[in-house]
């Protein structure tokens, strides 16, 4: 009785260690013309290529945002730190998500969001 109850609790275990292995996000490979500085960011539903760089003169994000399918630019414009109006530091540029729909946002893993500047307050 007591090696089939064994049996049963590794077998419970190594299903559980299998599923869980295989819900992490896989990585899309870098296509051409993607930058090395770029880092790839998204979920099970897929993701994005990001590249921001932070000048802090003018106080935004400068982004480029590529495809993960095709590696195509999709974004390159300023962001700043919504309701902060800054822009974030390196170490505060860990990506989570891209609004593919209006493309205005990128999520920061940290809760924290950049917003596209809009041409005009831009030329500030």
């Amino acid at each position: 009785m007591q090696i089939k109850y064994r049996v049963l609790v590794f077998m419970w275990l190594f299903v559980v260690a299998l599923v869980l292995s295989g819900c992490r996000p896989i990585v899309s490979k870098r296509h051409a013309g993607i930058p090395e500085s770029a880092v790839w960011a998204g979920g099970y539903d897929g993701g994005a290529w990001f590249n921001c760089d932070v000048d802090q003169d003018r106080k935004v994000n400068r982004c480029r945002v590529y495809g993960e399918q095709s590696g195509e630019l999709l974004i390159q414009a300023d962001f700043r730190l919504k309701r902060l109006g800054r822009a974030a530091t390196r170490s505060e540029l860990r990506y989570d998500s891209f609004d593919y729909l209006n493309r205005r946002t990128i999520g920061l893993e940290n809760g924290l969001i950049l917003e596209r500047v809009e041409e005009s307050s831009n030329r500030k």
